[in-house]
């Protein structure tokens, strides 16, 4: 199955919900999109801060965009959500 990777600015109140909905309803959201989906990056300002509810070790968090680990935005993450207050 095809994969769309997604990289989410953000992993406040704003980001953590798109997370929280994104795990909960993955599945669902998949067969809609047809094709399998993946974040790829999570970028915040503050990565040690607490996440209520979320697993950061299910994805990758940052303090800066992953183009220091090698990420083409334009290749790797053809969808870039912005979700910050």
């Amino acid at each position: 199955m095809r994969e769309i990777g997604i990289g989410l600015l953000g992993v406040g109140i704003v980001g953590g919900g798109v997370l929280k909905i994104y795990d909960q309803h993955r599945a669902d959201l998949e067969a809609r999109a047809g094709c399998g989906l993946r974040i790829v990056a999570a970028v915040a300002r503050d990565v040690a801060a607490p996440r209520e509810g979320l697993e950061p070790a299910a994805w990758p968090l940052s303090a800066e965009f992953p183009s220091h680990m090698g990420y083409t935005p334009s290749q790797d993450t053809p969808i870039l959500v912005e979700a910050e207050a």
